[in-house]
């Protein structure tokens, strides 16, 4: 069988974002024979994905920024060229793709695969100009959830694609709840609040230092961020300036986060908008409580654990469901990954559907 080269494109940098997270598990979970990978990215901020990828001959490369249109679209012509693509597969949230559709078309790439991981985009202008043009470009159209396919292919026919996990990696852990704890000093009897995502407009963590703010400061607990972005220092700013220092643990940019899911009690995610969040899979899976926004789609709620609430200033909403799940965690993981391999987001059975559309295969 000849092999196929397949570039995939990530319209954001290769750091630990959802839709990175959601790339790489993809491609480590997939039967790679016959299939060459070729990665490209504005930005790779850590070498951990370059030696990973290349030690399995495949290519990642930084291309450059979007923002210079001229400089991005020779780069990308270039590239596509020198290494003979067969397949494009393009991962964002808006009609931008376009721009390495529209490319790919002119080189006669037969499968141009469009991939849409949110229900929104900052770029929403650009987004609705260049719709006509993009449903003209991509002849493969996938999305995470139907909001977001919806959001970017409207009544054009999609096909969902689970951001799916690797269920055996988030299995709750006795042994990582106490290690992390104890790396912190945080008391067993703590209740330990989590979260985990890309500091930006979107995650909303401004919300979460006002419940913070407005709790009972006898309250026993811990707020854990794991994650960066553009609003990560000023979020730190605001720690300063609300004096929750000694109740706030940044850990930053991380890449192996299983424990701190297993180290915290309850998971908070007041999104503003979301296509399908991948944390919320992960949190589920090792029995977490999960508190999210209203905005969330209701079908991340695989295992029944998920309490949706406003993201008004009714606080107490919030503070009203800090209070420990009583349940063994271990017994609940356990439980919840049945329910989560059921609805069909094992890694594995998904970079199957994946491979099949490579190889043009129809389910």
């Amino acid at each position: 069988m000849l092999t196929k080269n397949i570039l995939i494109v990530s319209t954001v940098p290769f750091d630990s974002s959802g839709i990175i997270t959601v790339i790489m598990n993809y491609y480590r979970f997939m039967d790679r024979s016959n299939l060459k990978f070729h990665f490209i990215t504005p930005k790779i901020y850590q070498d951990k994905y370059i030696k990973e990828i290349r030690s399995n001959g495949d290519e990642i490369t930084e291309i450059g920024s979007r923002k210079n249109v001229l400089r991005y679209i020779m780069r990308l012509n270039k590239y596509i060229k020198k290494n003979k693509i067969d397949i494009i597969h393009v991962h964002g949230n808006s009609s931008t793709m376009s721009i390495e559709l529209l490319i790919s078309k002119l080189n006669k790439i037969k499968i141009r695969i469009a991939h849409s991981h949110n229900s929104t985009s900052k770029y929403k202008i650009a987004h609705y100009l260049l719709k006509p043009l993009f449903n003209r470009f991509f002849n493969i159209a996938l999305a995470c959830s139907e909001d977001a396919g919806r959001w970017v292919f409207g009544r054009k026919k999609f096909t969902v694609l689970n951001n799916g996990i690797d269920l055996a990696k988030y299995k709750f852990s006795q042994e990582d709840r106490q290690t992390v704890r104890e790396s912190y000093k945080i008391s067993q009897n703590d209740v330990v609040l989590l979260h985990v995502g890309l500091f930006n407009y979107q995650k909303n963590q401004y919300y979460i230092l006002n419940i913070l703010s407005s709790m009972n400061k006898k309250i026993d607990y811990k707020m854990i961020f794991v994650g960066e972005g553009p609003d990560y220092e000023k979020t730190k700013s605001k720690v300063i300036e609300l004096e929750l220092q000694n109740r706030v643990i940044f850990v930053g940019r991380h890449y192996d986060i299983s424990k701190y899911y297993s180290a915290a009690d309850i998971f908070l995610l007041p999104s503003r908008f979301e296509g399908f969040p991948l944390v919320l899979i992960e949190a589920q899976a090792n029995g977490l409580k999960c508190l999210v926004s209203n905005l969330v789609t209701l079908k991340a709620n695989l295992t029944g654990d998920l309490t949706y609430l406003p993201i008004d200033k009714n606080y107490d909403l919030w503070i009203d469901q800090f209070h420990k799940s009583q349940s063994d965690r271990f017994q609940k993981s356990s439980i919840n990954q049945i329910a989560i391999r059921n609805e069909g987001y094992e890694i594995s059975d998904i970079s199957s559907k994946l491979r099949n559309i490579y190889n043009g295969v129809n389910d």
